[in-house]
């Protein structure tokens, strides 16, 4: 008879570093680890106001309640922002489009660097457990290109067109992590990633200036949402906090496997010498 297999996370979290290890009947099958990042803007979403356009450069400077403007390229603003003389039109120049006091929700998408301001972009992304959210746009989903047998993408395709109805002039890319997901499971997915949507779009609309509206995960959560799976018995967290905002999460994106968080109250750490 084949011994049933135990598979269990545990999540050590300090205010340094979060390890995440994978453990299967007692053996380290795989171990996470990363460095908590102060002040993080990177994927963060905020309401943006245009404080100056550039039309020399293609570009335009945004307050989003940085220390600093944030960059904000004529690539990277998608047609829905769009002043409505400019609609229509190829190929539009900055100026054309966009002009200061205009509000925008915007996504960091790099960190800034010595004078250099944060970049930001009107294209979001949300990810979720299973799939990643992009509002406002109908060209750029699909399937995960890590994700290469070729009877799975047939079958997530057909998904995708079935979840179509439900996405309202938005789009969605399926993560590698949603290999062998029912339709069911990618439903939720992105039922939670469209109230979630609906959060910020209204957080725009209720904020009277620049500033954040969704900050990124932090680092405990990110690491459940990228490698927590079904078929684990237990998820074990050494730190109150990190267990806190976990279960926040779990209660929100995956309501059913709540109860397989659990707080370790060990006298040791968990991973105390992993490395």
């Amino acid at each position: 008879m084949t011994a049933k297999k135990e598979l269990r996370m545990l999540i050590n979290a300090t205010h340094l570093e979060s390890r995440v290890a994978i453990v299967e009947n007692g053996v380290l099958q795989d171990l996470h680890i990363e460095s908590i990042e102060r002040n993080r803007l990177r994927g963060n979403i905020y309401k943006g106001t245009v404080v100056r356009v550039e039309p020399a450069i293609q570009a335009c400077f945004v307050d989003f309640g940085g220390d600093r403007n944030g960059f904000l390229a004529l690539n990277d603003i998608t047609p829905q922002w769009w002043k409505k003389s400019a609609e229509g039109k190829k190929r539009p120049r900055i100026e054309e489009i966009i002009s200061a006091g205009m509000h925008l929700i915007v996504q960091c998408t790099r960190e800034p660097e010595g004078n250099k301001g944060a970049a930001l972009t009107t294209s979001i992304s949300l990810p979720g457990r299973y799939v990643v959210f992009l509002p406002d746009t109908e060209h750029n989903g699909g399937i995960s290109k890590k994700i290469d047998d070729a009877d799975e993408r047939k079958r997530l395709k057909s998904v995708l067109t079935k979840l179509g109805p439900k996405m309202k002039g938005h789009s969605l890319i399926i993560r590698t992590v949603g290999i062998g997901q029912t339709k069911t499971e990618l439903e939720r997915d992105l039922g939670y990633l469209l109230r979630f949507w609906s959060r910020i779009r209204d957080a725009f609309k209720r904020a009277s200036r620049p500033g954040a509206l969704f900050l990124e995960q932090d680092v405990v959560v990110r690491s459940v949402r990228d490698y927590f799976t079904p078929d684990m018995d237990e998820v074990l967290i050494d730190n109150p906090k990190a267990f806190e905002c976990v279960t926040a999460y779990a209660d929100a994106a995956m309501p059913r496997q709540k109860t397989r968080f659990k707080l370790y109250k060990g006298r040791q750490p968990l991973l105390a010498n992993a490395r």
